[in-house]
């Protein structure tokens, strides 16, 4: 369960009719969206959320009628489209299921595209009676300054051991899953490779990826991997199918150049593929 501090608590229980939310690399987005929703709505108004009325088991199980939340940070899920703004503009006009407050939770904001976000600018700036909008972010430096001036911005990043403790552990299970394929070079099934890392984010496949192209240059000119050390003789076994380092070299310039494009709402899964074909593309 999402732990929120006590300054953002203080800010939550106000009910603030905008929030961006940074999260913390040790919840997902769903479960702070839901954890937030809790407070919003509970019908115990004496403190945190009991855990136990109506309203707090709906949300828990994500079906309360009066709590929206889209989730564009999973890869299963597509991502906002312009034409879901209908939709999603008729919940803003309804009435509460409830008579009380209705939420509209997004995660991540920097996920949808420029329209999305200058729709969300107008409800923000005009928001119908008793809507709560949630918006989450990693970081608040990629929310265009009118959405972020017009928010209450809390933070539930921990510690930061706890933060980076939180994030080796995902990259040591992204490794596991993704490892195995590079190895493969030019033998890689791109459709595979794409299933087994899907529940990832985008822009962490695409840095490990360039991570261990960046070794295999090393190992390709006589050196030491840095990355994944203990990996030298696989590196070697995968390099004797390379055709030319210029051809892993190019490959790694246009591996580089799709992090332009990871926030530009395309579909998550096909742009993988598209990560793992570059890759592929390195050993002919």
């Amino acid at each position: 369960m999402t732990a929120i501090n006590e300054t953002s608590y203080f800010v939550l229980k106000n009910k603030p009719s905008a929030i961006l939310v940074i999260g913390s690399t040790t919840s997902t987005v769903v479960d702070t969206a839901i954890a937030i929703g809790k407070i919003y709505l509970c019908e115990e108004k004496s403190g945190l959320p009991c855990e136990q009325c109506k309203n707090c088991m709906l949300i828990g199980k994500n079906e309360h009628p009066d709590f929206i939340h889209f989730d564009t940070s999973s890869i299963t899920s597509e991502n906002i489209k312009v034409n879901d703004i209908s939709m999603l503009s008729s919940f803003f006009k309804l009435t509460s299921n409830q008579g009380g407050t209705r939420i509209f939770s997004l995660g991540i904001l920097e996920n949808v595209s420029l329209t999305i976000k200058n729709a969300l600018l107008k409800t923000i700036e005009e928001p119908p009676k008793n809507l709560k909008v949630i918006l989450h972010t990693k970081s608040k430096n990629a929310v265009p300054l009118t959405i972020k001036s017009r928010c209450q911005i809390i933070d539930l990043r921990k510690d930061i051991k706890i933060e980076i403790g939180a994030s080796m552990k995902k990259f040591i299970e992204l490794d596991e899953k993704l490892v195995p394929f590079l190895f493969k070079g030019e033998n890689i099934k791109v459709s595979d490779a794409a299933k087994a890392c899907q529940n990832y984010e985008i822009e962490d496949i695409l840095d490990r990826v360039i991570l261990w192209v960046h070794d295999a240059l090393l190992v390709a000119f006589g050196q030491n991997p840095l990355f994944f050390k203990p990996h030298k003789d696989e590196y070697l076994n995968a390099l004797d199918s390379v055709r030319s380092v210029q051809c892993l070299l190019e490959a790694n310039y246009n591996i580089l150049e799709m992090k332009k494009y990871v926030f530009n709402n395309l579909n998550k899964i096909l742009f993988i593929e598209n990560i793992f074909m570059e890759f592929k593309n390195g050993f002919k």
